[in-house]
């Protein structure tokens, strides 16, 4: 899709597979970011958004939208070397970055019990940690399409993230 073609991501034709999966390709960051804040304005204490993909393929971009969609005005950076960043809003946003942690037990030290029954938890490199994570929860894998251009495929894992599918579907 040429910049002249941008259509935004909330009318961009998803594709929708069988088994809990849609797939946006958004233009540009700032469509990441759309994307990103359509779900945040979906999401509720308890809710976690495990992130995936490379290096720069646009998790910390999409954690922007998720913290605007819940109402939070902070500045969102990646969390690489401090593991977590909290924003502070009417329901916080508690974003970490799994990469760096020598074992999953060092999330359980930071509070992540408490993290995830008084906030929504965006996790960037959640398959790290993955036997800490909940059964349900929405699994966000972001690729590089080209310099801008990202796939955003969304795999709903429970119940609850099947509703968030349904909302961001065509």
């Amino acid at each position: 899709m040429a910049p002249s073609d941008h259509i935004p991501p909330e009318k961009t034709p998803a594709k929708r597979p069988a088994g809990g999966e849609l797939t946006f390709e958004t233009p540009s960051p700032e469509e990441t970011e759309i994307l990103g804040t359509r779900l945040g304005a979906l999401l509720a204490v308890g809710d976690l958004v495990d992130l995936r993909g490379d290096l720069g393929a646009g998790k910390t971009c999409f954690t922007r939208g998720l913290a605007q969609g819940l109402g939070i005005v902070d500045t969102v950076r990646s969390p690489t070397f401090t593991i977590c960043h909290v924003h502070r809003g009417s329901i916080p946003l508690f974003h970490l970055d799994a990469y760096r942690l020598e074992d999953p037990e060092e999330l359980i030290v930071r509070g992540w019990d408490e993290m995830r029954t008084h906030g929504v938890v965006a996790i960037e490199w959640g398959e790290r940690v993955e036997e800490l994570l909940p059964e349900d929860r929405i699994v966000v894998a972001l690729s590089h399409v080209d310099v801008s251009r990202r796939m955003i495929q969304f795999r709903a894992c429970g119940d609850r993230s099947r509703e968030f599918l349904a909302a961001l579907g065509p």
